[in-house]
């Protein structure tokens, strides 16, 4: 973590800027080209129709922007890097490419949704496995392992899924992030503050439902800034400030 407050010249993850699914020519662009963003989310996947890696959120198959000129541009920018992997086929060979470009400093996030969350279905990952080619193919990024999820009304991150995600961690090096919906957030904060004993380790917070004002209160009253990345987007898709 502490690499990545360097980087930025920042002092807690709470000032670290995030834009979040930046899947297009476009959106690289514009983000590329902003001051007000250091950290870029994107959304690998397989084209359907040619078997390349391309950028895009299932269950689009289809994009503008190749994970090759994604990657490239934000390292051209100087930007942070988080690869939300989405099909588990495309992620050594993205590792590989990366290794091949000798990112140097950049920081660098390995995103998976390697078990089963609230609402969310079977993970298309092997836990396991993930975690082993990452650790072999890119020692240097931050593993961000986390859960399937869905919109489930009255869901949470039980302490079983907790539980689960401890002993995924005892296999990472160096320090890992742990996403999380915020939707859920203050019904599990009871279970899902266990993964930040390690004071290495944070917190990864996202959304993809509108964060009330409320839940902002709550985040600003009881979320430690200095364990917990913000990586939340308002209505339009624009990157938010608590």
């Amino acid at each position: 973590m502490n690499s990545v407050l360097s980087f930025f010249n920042v002092a807690m993850p709470w000032d670290v800027t995030w834009a979040h699914r930046v899947n297009s020519r476009a959106a690289l662009k514009r983000y590329c080209g902003s001051p007000d963003v250091m950290m870029i989310e994107g959304d690998i996947s397989r084209s359907a129709a040619e078997g390349r890696m391309i950028m895009a959120h299932p269950p689009r198959q289809e994009s503008d922007l190749t994970f090759e000129a994604w990657i490239e541009g934000i390292a051209e920018a100087r930007k942070g890097a988080k690869l939300d992997f989405k099909d588990p086929s495309v992620v050594e060979t993205c590792l590989e490419k990366l290794r091949e470009m000798d990112c140097g400093d950049l920081p660098v996030f390995l995103n998976a949704d390697v078990l089963k969350g609230p609402g969310g279905p079977d993970s298309r990952f092997e836990p396991e496995g993930f975690v082993s080619v990452c650790n072999r193919l890119c020692p240097g990024g931050i593993l961000s392992i986390g859960w399937t999820t869905g919109h489930a009304e009255g869901g949470r991150y039980s302490g079983e899924m907790v539980d689960q995600m401890l002993k995924m961690r005892e296999q990472v090096r160096g320090p890992v992030t742990f996403p999380a919906r915020a939707y859920y957030i203050r019904d599990s904060w009871g279970e899902l503050r266990r993964l930040i004993e390690r004071p290495e380790d944070t917190l990864t917070l996202w959304n993809s439902e509108a964060v009330e004002e409320d839940l902002k209160a709550w985040l600003r009253g009881e979320m430690d800034p200095g364990r917990t990345f913000y990586d939340l987007t308002d209505a339009d898709g624009s990157p938010m400030r608590l």
